[in-house]
Parts: structure tokens; C-alpha cells; sequence
């Protein structure tokens, strides 16, 4: 066999390293156009998983909405109670497994912490949307990302809401919502001071609120102006909030949509 003089051998290894760089460089390149193509897509993949997430949250709290109903006359949960102050989540603990006392109900948000009470944690996911990132101003508290709809809640003790409850300890009969497959029951409310058992932002009890809150600045959450919604029939959907009614709801005499009892009005 010929032997190669040490010049030759050089060539050849220098050879072998340019194109092993070479190689290298096209392998990089490769992952990279696939990394472009493949991470929107996986994206988009985690977003989805998130609606379903937030959708069978909401089912679940239809369940423990329609178990309160039946044992109460057919009246849907109010915003808040007589019983003292308890908010509508703490209300439904009787039937999402917390199984709460009536001292624990009125306790408020300050005392029902997750230090304090860590056999809430479990139950306490269905409450809130794997897409809510929003920072609370209680941290120390279970997370609450839905509100009930109680449209004109706060018109007076005399004055009828146009959604399914209020803040006067009231709400409708379910039997009374003309058209419930149109008509909004829980849909998420991007709050800080948002938790469960305040009763501060039990729900949309401004109609205006509606709006300015959840679309008029193009948030979604699920992407822009999307919100899963949970309707008086109990059914669950996608959808974008800017169909859900006019954009100002402060004259009880302006149609409401499906904001109102009356059932996309």
C-alpha cells in the first residue's frame, strides 16, 4: 500500500473537518426550519388542550348549578346569599365535594386561604381557567377565574335584574329564562382582586362591565375576544364576546342579548 506523505494526511483530515462542519450546519438548519413549522402548531395544540381544560371546568360547575336548583326550587345560585354573605362558588360547596360549613361559607376572602384550608385544593382547579395567567392582588387565595351573569344585580332591592341573579340575595327561576340555549350563565372574569369567596366580583353585575372588560381592549381568553361560556341550559361554548350583545348595558331599557333573561333580546 502507498504511503501518504504527512502533507497529504494533513489535507485529507482538514478535508474531513470542512465537511463534517458543513454537515453539522445543514443538521442545525434542518431542526431549525422544522422547530418553525412544528412549534406554532404545538402552540396552538396547548391552546386547545386549555379550552377543553376551561370547558369541563365549566361543565362540572353546571353540575353542582343544577344539583342547587333542584333543591331549591328551581332558583339558580345567587351572586350572593342571605345566609350572612356567602358568595355563589361557596354556595355550590354543598355540591362540588367541598362540603363547607355555614361559619365557612360566611368566613369571606380573607380567612379562606390555602393555608388554611389545603382540602380545597382539588376542588378549588374547577374554579379557574388553565389560561388565567392574571396576577391577583390575594395570592395567598384560591384562584377564581368565572363570574355569574347578574345584569343590573345592583339596581335596587325593588328593581328586577335582567340577568339570572343579583346582589340582593335574589335570583330567577330557571323556568322563567325565555331562552336559556341564548342566555349567558358563567362566563370568565379577567379580575385582580378576583378569588373565591369575594364576593366583590361575584359576576358581571354592571352590564356596561361586560364589554369593557372582556372585549374592549381585543382580550380573549382563548385568544382574542374568546371566552368559553357556560349558558343557562347548561351547555358550554366557545365564543366570541362581542356577539354576546350591545356594547353598552348601563340603560336597563337597552337590549341585552344574551345577557339578559330574555335570551339574545
Amino acid at each position: 500500500m502507498t504511503k501518504l506523505k504527512r502533507g497529504e494526511n494533513e489535507t485529507r483530515a482538514d478535508i474531513a473537518k470542512v465537511f463534517t462542519l458543513v454537515e453539522l450546519l445543514v443538521v442545525i438548519a434542518i431542526i431549525a426550519i422544522l422547530a418553525a413549522l412544528l412549534l406554532p402548531a404545538l402552540q396552538q395544540a396547548k391552546e386547545a388542550a386549555k379550552v377543553v381544560v376551561c370547558q369541563n371546568n365549566q361543565k362540572q360547575i353546571a353540575l353542582a348549578m343544577v344539583a342547587y336548583i333542584n333543591d331549591n326550587k328551581g332558583r339558580f345560585v345567587p351572586a350572593s346569599s342571605n345566609q350572612g354573605g356567602v358568595f355563589w362558588d361557596d354556595s355550590l360547596s354543598d355540591y362540588d365535594g367541598r362540603k363547607m360549613s355555614v361559619a365557612e361559607k360566611r368566613l369571606g376572602l380573607w380567612n379562606l386561604t390555602k393555608a388554611k384550608y389545603p382540602r380545597f385544593a382539588n376542588i378549588a382547579k374547577i374554579y379557574k381557567c388553565p389560561s388565567d395567567k392574571l396576577k391577583r392582588d390575594h395570592p395567598e387565595c384560591y384562584t377564581k377565574t368565572y363570574g355569574v351573569n347578574e345584569i343590573n344585580g345592583l339596581a335596587g332591592i325593588n328593581a328586577t335584574p335582567h340577568g339570572l341573579t343579583d346582589m340582593n340575595f335574589r335570583s330567577v327561576f330557571m323556568t322563567n329564562i325565555d331562552n336559556p340555549s341564548r342566555t349567558i350563565a358563567l362566563t370568565a372574569y379577567p379580575c385582580k382582586f378576583l378569588a373565591m369567596g369575594n364576593g366583590l366580583s361575584a359576576g358581571f353585575f354592571l352590564g356596561k362591565w361586560c364589554y369593557s372588560k372582556l372585549g374592549a381592549f381585543g382580550y380573549g381568553m382563548h385568544r382574542a375576544y374568546k371566552f368559553n361560556i357556560l349558558f343557562a341550559d347548561f351547555h358550554v361554548k366557545l365564543t366570541d364576546i362581542r356577539s354576546t350583545g350591545s356594547k353598552v348595558y348601563s340603560d336597563p331599557e337597552l337590549k341585552m342579548g344574551m345577557w339578559s333573561v330574555e335570551g339574545d333580546d
